[in-house]
């Protein structure tokens, strides 16, 4: 089967020609020895210029790890503390059901006020899309945007209690970080992080790059293919960080080795382990008991045991990063598009370095059956027809040529040949069966039908 670099490096290649992704480039180390660090595809379509492990990408909403770690090293001076008020420190009214929203609200995402979504408006909008538009190009436009969402009765819950992701946080914790160093929070961050841990590529949307640099361009998914777009500067502690995967690495290294990568500290182990803490529980569970710490997705319980990282999307650029403190493994995967989850590819890769086979991982083997039955599919003699297609994760159902109602289809079990999925029906449910045998072909047992799949074939099937 080959080692686990070269695993990785067929499923990639698999997937990026499959989600016809123009380029990704991944690093998977073990205590900073890489099992695999290379790069596929292309970082500009226009130009037919090849990535490379140097190139840099937007890296999205990992950029909350360094926003949460510069909040924790002005906390291990002194200067701050998790408990501080967020109104107080920027002189806005931010309370919610009379309670303060406090700083480690902010970190984990538990203010208890679902998202307005400036973000999601900003890059939609940008970009083209015919949504909402939002053109914050200031932080304190979010931040002010976020306040009269609370003063309109948008939140839901006391601060501390439940979990809502919430980009306009990180926007105040970016300028927290100003009030209280008294430096612009690009300068903090480049000072007390990315310096000291050598992230030499690493840069700001907006800023210059470094001399030399080789920036992939971002493309956008739309009806008509790929599109090459321009990433707003209006998103910055929340997601504004450009950095290659060889950065991404160092940071990761810095995590796994509590705070600390080679003969450099840039938190204590404490802080880092603050970091990890669940504070709470996420909506999207996918080993069963995740949650979020500060700055940090928690997956405490893996096959490949204790995993800490995040993802990162602004619709054009997607990234993931994680580690793993108990095997020393680090992961970094970043696109210049959307497509293949990536953070289910960093868990393959943290898998295959741990010795664990990535079918094992429900979220990777999901997806597998996912991509198996996806297609057309006829039943005795043609005489019904229908597609099935992948949505986020479940599936759809659609009639072909009849006025059949589409339907919608919820994973249960699955393994390399057998899915079974459940659809709602007349209030209860109803168990729909795909079958994949030893020669490829597919088949499904929906409601009263059998129906073969048109042109099977099963490739990613675990031998």
């Amino acid at each position: 089967m080959g080692g686990p670099g070269e695993v990785l490096s067929g499923i990639i290649l698999d997937k990026i020609a499959k989600y016809r992704m123009p380029s990704l480039v991944a690093s998977l180390r073990v205590k900073g020895e890489p099992l695999l660090e290379r790069a596929y595809g292309f970082s500009s379509l226009e130009e037919g210029r090849p990535a490379r492990t140097s190139t840099v990408y937007g890296i999205g909403s990992i950029t909350k790890i360094v926003t949460a770690m510069a909040v924790m090293s002005l906390v291990e001076e002194g200067r701050l503390s998790l408990d501080d008020s967020v109104g107080k420190l920027l002189g806005v009214d931010l309370r919610v059901n009379g309670e303060p929203v406090r700083v480690w609200h902010l970190l984990s995402h538990t203010s208890g006020i679902p998202a307005p979504a400036y973000a999601e408006a900003l890059l939609r909008g940008f970009y083209g899309y015919p949504t909402a538009w939002r053109p914050y190009a200031n932080p304190w436009d979010a931040v002010e945007y976020l306040r009269m969402a609370v003063e309109r009765g948008w939140a839901v819950d006391s601060p501390g209690r439940r979990f809502f992701y919430l980009n306009e946080g990180y926007v105040a914790l970016g300028l927290i970080v100003e009030r209280v160093s008294g430096e612009d929070f690009r300068s903090y961050v480049r000072r007390r992080i990315l310096e000291p841990l050598d992230m030499e590529t690493a840069f700001f949307i907006g800023e210059r790059p470094p001399e030399g640099v080789d920036v992939a361009e971002p493309y956008a998914p739309g009806d008509k293919g790929l599109r090459r777009v321009t990433v707003p500067s209006g998103i910055l502690a929340d997601g504004g960080l450009m950095a290659s995967v060889l950065d991404l690495q160092k940071l990761m290294e810095a995590l796994a080795g509590r705070g600390r990568r080679g003969g450099v500290e840039v938190l204590s182990r404490r802080s880092v382990e603050e970091m990890e803490r669940i504070r709470a529980e996420t909506p999207w569970r996918p080993f069963g008991c995740d949650g979020y710490g500060l700055g940090l997705m928690v997956h405490p319980r893996t096959p490949m045991g204790f995993v800490a990282g995040h993802g990162g999307s602004l619709l054009a650029y997607t990234a993931y990063a994680a580690y793993s403190p108990e095997t020393g493994a680090t992961v970094a995967l970043l696109a210049n598009t959307t497509g293949y989850p990536l953070q289910v590819l960093g868990f393959a890769a943290l898998a295959l370095a741990a010795g664990v086979d990535p079918w094992d991982l429900k979220p990777f083997r999901l997806l597998e059956a996912m991509e198996a039955v996806e297609g057309r599919y006829e039943g005795l003699d043609g005489n019904v027809t229908f597609r099935v297609r992948r949505a986020g994760w479940g599936l759809v159902v659609e009639p072909e040529d009849s006025p059949g109602q589409a339907m919608v289809l919820v994973p249960r079990d699955f393994d390399g040949y057998r899915a079974v999925f459940e659809a709602p029906y007349i209030g209860g449910s109803m168990e729909v069966e795909f079958i994949i045998d030893s020669r490829g072909r597919v088949e499904v047992l929906l409601e009263r039908y059998r129906a073969v799949k048109a042109g099977t074939a099963w490739g990613a099937r675990r031998q």
